[in-house]
């Protein structure tokens, strides 16, 4: 299906030719409008079509004009009345366009919901100035057309999955820093349950970084035998060198999607006497890898019949930002997605899927919410910027000198829209919450 982002509602009978101007508009802008003169072709299903574009769309626009609401309440399945229950329903951003004088004698709730919004005033006399508002009030990000040759959605997805993961670039370190801050409580309740009781134990941190965050779990204050750490970057692995001789943890540069990747592993395990390991910890490394189902059925064999892996990814459709009438969190994700260095932050949806495939059991998924609830203003300020701090960087990083892009403008949005950020979350009133996910799964 073609990717949608703003949608357009309207009646055949009144708005059609101005439907379709905002169209043609919105797309020569870079933006990807649905229209459904436009967008569906004869023999397509027409209903699911409809409701499939609402729910993929951050806009939705509604032309109002004459009856056109009041025909919702007399007209029997009435497709202006769907659209615009689907739009409330998936939570788009509702704006009604008035394109002249309109009955506002109507019964039905939903539509007089659609009328305590803050309408815009539109008309073909008045459509630049209208359009110069109306860009305003838009959630969705516009595309700078490069003229690329051979460009498409599918080439994007494999630019951004390709793109290698740096752990040494800009502010890394600090941003691990506040996220191990967060997290720890988290993971060392389920380090707790998982280790109890057990001795002689080994473990393995794939994506260790540093070291500092499994060194400075609960982890190390059990019976530990062996704490391998494995991590791509030449950078942590050095800063990791730290542990060596002093504790148990024992830190390898290793490549977990090299062809070679279990036999570098069965090697390190021979090296120490490692028969297997009681615990596998996976923390927010399956998001940047092309094909994260191939790491967890790889090492499965690698952990003892009754060891536990544990996985601590995220899902950025949990998050949730009140008040936000600019809808800038929402806004800030979006661009987030598009990024290479990002990852795919809605893997912890899919892992559940991934680790049946491999064949693990007792899967057990623990749900988790870190918000700005009983947090003061330091630390609500340490929440923003695990989460967002690192998004300007990595558009930075995605733009070419002399090679005009969508990134150009994503820096600019993102540059003009940082202090609204801020204020967000400087507001102690300001109710933040993303989600994380923990998994615990058994061989």
């Amino acid at each position: 299906m073609k990717k949608t982002d703003v949608f357009i509602s309207y009646r055949r009978k009144s708005n059609w030719e101005l439907g379709e101007l905002l169209y043609k508009t919105l797309l020569s802008e870079g933006f990807h409008p649905f229209f459904d003169l436009e967008e569906i072709s004869y023999g397509a299903n027409f209903p699911d079509r409809i409701r499939d574009a609402i729910y993929e769309s951050k806009d939705f626009i509604i032309l109002i004009k004459g009856d056109d609401l009041v025909d919702c309440d007399t007209i029997k399945d009435d497709w202006v009345l769907k659209e615009i229950e689907y739009a409330l329903d998936f939570n788009c951003n509702i704006i009604p366009l008035f394109s002249g004088e309109f009955n506002k004698d109507v019964k039905n709730e939903k539509i007089k919901e659609i009328l305590k919004r803050n309408g815009l005033k539109i008309s073909h006399d008045y459509f630049a100035a209208a359009m110069k508002v109306l860009r305003n009030s838009l959630i969705s990000v516009p595309e700078v057309n490069t003229n690329d040759e051979g460009s498409s959605e599918e080439e994007s997805v494999h630019e951004k999955i390709e793109n290698k993961y740096d752990t040494v670039r800009f502010r890394t370190q600090e941003r691990l820093s506040v996220q191990q801050k967060i997290l720890k409580p988290y993971n060392d309740k389920i380090f707790e349950r998982l280790l109890e009781n057990k001795k002689d134990i080994d473990v393995l941190d794939i994506g260790s970084n540093n070291g500092n965050t499994i060194m400075t779990s609960v982890i190390p204050e059990f019976d530990i035998k062996h704490i391998i750490g494995l991590d791509c970057s030449e950078k942590m692995y050095q800063d990791a060198l730290k542990y060596v001789d002093v504790t148990p943890y024992k830190p390898y540069l290793i490549d977990v999607e090299a062809e070679n990747f279990v036999d570098r592993l069965k090697n390190i395990c021979e090296e120490n006497n490692i028969e297997g390991f009681d615990l596998i910890v996976c923390s927010f490394v399956l998001l940047h890898l092309k094909k994260p189902g191939t790491l967890i059925r790889k090492i499965r064999k690698f952990l003892k019949p009754d060891g536990y892996l544990f996985i601590r990814d995220v899902d950025d459709l949990q998050i949730v930002s009140y008040p936000d009438p600019k809808h800038i969190v929402k806004t800030f994700k979006d661009i987030d997605g598009k990024l290479a260095h990002t990852g795919y932050r809605r893997m912890a949806r899919e892992l559940y899927t991934h680790l049946k495939q491999a064949e693990y059991r007792n899967i057990e998924i623990i749900g988790e919410d870190v918000s700005t609830v009983g947090r003061d203003y330091y630390e609500r300020m340490e929440l923003m910027d695990m989460n967002f701090s690192y998004i300007k960087e990595n558009v930075v990083d995605m733009i070419v000198p002399d090679k005009p892009s969508k990134f150009d403008g994503y820096l600019t949005w993102v540059e003009g829209h940082y202090d609204d950020l801020e204020n967000l979350f400087a507001d102690s009133t300001y109710y933040f919450k993303v989600g994380l996910v923990a998994i615990i799964a058994k061989r």
